[in-house]
């Protein structure tokens, strides 16, 4: 019967008198939206750990920073603990707080004064919301996406998982504002806000289609945008609040931040080209791409290093969807191999930097781990 019929979320609530059914899509944002935040908690809870036991100096302001990002996520939204916890986590970098750690472990080594080391935790909170609010945000779905998306793609509609989406990131980024907002200096502010500006252009140009413009340029231009720039901003931050107003400081933190997160993008490409075999044998997965668009550093390095022969072919094969073809001419021009010596390199550039900075050599060693960490993927 037709009381007996099942129906979707969605279409549930196209059964509601219209009154009624306002409401009730008005209620399912809402808490779709509790959901979406509070499931955050286990991707922190995993990198939180990782870095404590990594670095027991600042065990205790990592604790603290997810203690008090969960807090601000149950109590002003009076959200408790939700299924899809692991969905969400998959969407969200596989390593959590990497950001933040990086920020402390330089604060730190400008610092010792208890008060700064205050504002270097919040810093450090606020670069941490400030990415998950862009990584929510880029879950978002156009009218080509099918499979991608959130828990709540899954659960709604497209149109509802999109709101619950907007919503969720656009919390996360008002408490970034609140945040700013404590710092005496205004430079600080502007950097950060010139930093989300930047982070939101460079997902825009993530967004565009880029199969016809394979250049290391092109990848490097949009990684520093999108990827980079809210390191380097942070780190150039963490001397300021540090009280150091030399520009050889500051531009050596700034240029630390940014060598450190490029070397990160590439491992983060590296490790997903070297997962992708499995994905392309079972879902028609294209190597060197994520989500058949947005392309990685193995093809980008390949097709660099290609005659203008093999270049056709890399273009031709990605145009036409043939991922053996592919990732046999990606292979045979070393596209992994020299994407692990671009990481390697920046993350040379990023220990370069550290000689420019005034600390003693246990602090700069620490830095050193952090960097080696990144290189391996130990966390």
């Amino acid at each position: 019967t037709a009381s007996q019929t099942r129906h979707k979320p969605e279409e549930r609530l196209l059964l509601l008198p219209a009154k009624k059914r306002t409401m009730k899509k008005w209620w399912s944002l809402v808490v779709g939206s509790l959901v979406l935040l509070s499931s955050l908690n286990s991707a922190f809870h995993a990198g939180v750990r990782g870095y404590s036991e990594l670095f027991p100096s600042i065990r205790d302001d990592l604790l603290n920073m997810q203690r008090r990002i969960t807090q601000k996520v149950e109590s002003a939204l009076d959200a408790d603990g939700a299924g899809g916890a692991a969905q969400l986590s998959s969407q969200i970098d596989e390593s959590p707080f990497f950001r933040a750690v990086s920020v402390l472990l330089l604060g730190r080594a400008l610092s010792s004064d208890l008060r700064v080391a205050a504002q270097h935790c919040l810093l450090a909170e606020i670069v941490e919301m400030m990415y998950t609010a862009q990584t929510i945000h880029e879950t978002v779905l156009d009218r080509s996406d099918a499979a991608s998306g959130n828990v709540f793609h899954r659960t709604y509609s497209k149109e509802i998982g999109n709101k619950v989406s907007v919503l969720a990131g656009d919390y996360l980024l008002a408490q970034c504002s609140v945040g700013l907002g404590q710092f005496g200096k205004t430079e600080v502010v502007e950097k950060m806000g010139h930093s989300l500006e930047t982070m939101v252009h460079g997902s825009l140009l993530r967004s565009r289609e880029t199969s016809g413009n394979i250049s290391l340029k092109a990848y490097e231009g949009e990684t520093a945008l999108r990827t980079c720039a809210l390191l380097s901003d942070a780190c150039f931050c963490a001397a300021l609040v540090s009280d150091y107003d030399d520009d050889d400081v500051t531009r050596a933190a700034e240029t630390f931040g940014h060598e450190l997160a490029m070397a990160y993008q590439a491992m983060r490409d590296v490790k997903a080209y070297a997962d992708e075999e499995s994905k392309t044998q079972q879902q028609q997965h294209t190597p060197g791409m994520k989500n058949n668009k947005v392309m990685t550093l193995p093809l980008v390095l390949a097709h660099e290093a290609a005659d203008p022969k093999t270049k056709e072919a890399l273009e031709r094969a990605l145009r036409n969807d043939r991922p053996a073809d592919l990732r046999l001419l990606i292979d045979t021009n070393d596209g992994l191999q020299r994407a692990l010596t671009f990481a390697n390199d920046r993350a040379r550039r990023a220990l370069d930097s550290l000689d420019a900075l005034p600390f003693d050599q246990e602090k700069r060693d620490a830095l050193r781990v952090l960097v080696r960490s990144v290189i391996d993927r130990s966390i």
